[in-house]
């Protein structure tokens, strides 16, 4: 009983948003990060072999890249991580820049291979448990990921870490240590840079999307740009819940701005659905086709970090190129969603017994999303299983 009480409060305390702290303005942090990026091209450009300047630029890049989506700069970090293996082969500085640049682009397989590699030539252990935890959280390994941020957790108090267990115990579906982790790892930041907060207030946001909480999620989405209104990711996934909501006129307000200037097509790809909802057919063509284009060239370069997306995005019309781009990012990462992705594929292109076989192999899964349950229930159906379908249907969601 008394564990049933604490999780009510932790879950009450969560309806609402937690005190803002004082940070650095954003247009001033966002300068900042500009500017550092500005002098460490330089000083790359100068001294090309001196591997602390590069990888320091290699890891601003990232974090401008993951919160504005300029998607150019991971291409820039992934380049500079290469000329640095090429002038210093087997350093495992140099391998370590390259294992970070590969995975925040998916290439997964290949990351873990340099992480083998510099762990072979001594390097930092703790550096090499966040990248191989956050690697195989990513391949839907969620239990080996758990236990090592686990032990990250137990002797390491900073944001990211404690954030980053908060996300994994939330994903296993232990929210109460989840939300308590999430406090925990603000309550102990004692910086001003608001990236790190607004990071901290998107991963909660989408805990609670994940479990149908939307006004739950909007208010850390909200929490997430009040920090940095910048945040392109937060823009997208508070976008998503008003859409969801149906609140498309306010989520085609935020979209727009992103839509025109970001390199990231999927502000494009929402507008065009929130437009279309809106009435305006004409304009929401437009973006579609903008976001297409742009995810067919992404492809090419990336299949790995953008095959999901453009699978989405052609579900309706393409259901064959969807599953196509669909069973690829399932080779990769063997998690909730892209199970969902691979068998809405599966089904809107008419592929029966492979959507049934997807089917098991999700329900497999330690912890199957209860949209998995719903998706399993037509797969079986289509396949002539119809006990199994009426057995998902009413299977207990979390």
């Amino acid at each position: 009983m008394k564990q049933v009480l604490i999780l009510a409060a932790l879950i009450l305390s969560a309806c609402h948003s937690r005190k803002e702290r004082l940070t650095t303005d954003p247009k001033i942090a966002l300068q900042n990060l500009d500017g550092q990026i500005e002098e460490l091209e330089k000083a790359h450009a100068r001294s090309p072999e001196a591997l602390q300047f590069t990888g320091t630029l290699v890891g601003l890049l990232a974090t401008r890249a993951q919160y504005l989506g300029r998607l150019s700069d991971y291409d820039r970090a992934l380049a500079l991580a290469e000329e640095a293996l090429h002038r210093a082969p087997d350093n495992e500085s140099a391998l370590l820049m390259r294992a970070g640049a590969r995975s925040s682009l998916h290439r997964f397989s290949d990351a873990m291979t340099d992480i083998d590699q510099a762990t072979a030539t001594g390097a930092e252990p703790e550096t090499i448990a966040v990248l191989r935890a956050s690697i195989l959280q990513a391949q839907g390994n969620l239990h080996e990921a758990l236990a090592i941020w686990r032990k990250l957790g137990s002797s390491d108090s900073d944001i990211r870490t404690l954030g980053s267990l908060a996300v994994a115990e939330g994903e296993a579906g232990n929210r109460a240590e989840a939300l308590r982790l999430f406090s925990a790892a603000v309550q102990r930041y004692r910086d001003v840079s608001p990236f790190p907060l607004a990071w901290i207030e998107l991963q909660e946001g989408m805990m609670w999307e994940r479990d149908s909480e939307l006004a739950k999620a909007q208010t850390h989405y909200e929490a997430a740009r009040n920090y940095l209104p910048q945040y392109a990711p937060a823009t997208e996934h508070l976008a998503s819940v008003l859409m969801a909501r149906g609140e498309y006129r306010q989520a085609a307000a935020l979209l727009r701005p992103l839509a025109e200037s970001c390199e990231d097509p999927e502000f494009a790809a929402l507008l065009a659905t929130a437009l279309v909802q809106l009435g305006d057919l004409k304009e929401g063509a437009r973006y579609e086709l903008a976001a297409r284009k742009r995810y067919d060239a992404l492809v090419q370069r990336h299949p790995e970090a953008f095959g999901d997306h453009a699978a989405r995005l052609w579900l309706a019309e393409n259901p064959a190129k969807a599953f196509v781009l669909a069973r690829q990012n399932l080779a990769n990462r063997k998690t909730p969603e892209a199970f969902e992705l691979a068998i809405s594929a599966a089904l809107a292109g008419g592929e029966q017994t492979t959507a049934c076989e997807l089917a098991g192999e999700a329900l497999a899964l330690e912890r199957p999303a209860p949209r998995i349950h719903q998706l399993a229930a037509r797969a079986f159906n289509t396949c002539g299983h119809p006990d199994r379908a009426d057995q998902e249907r009413i299977a207990p969601s979390d």
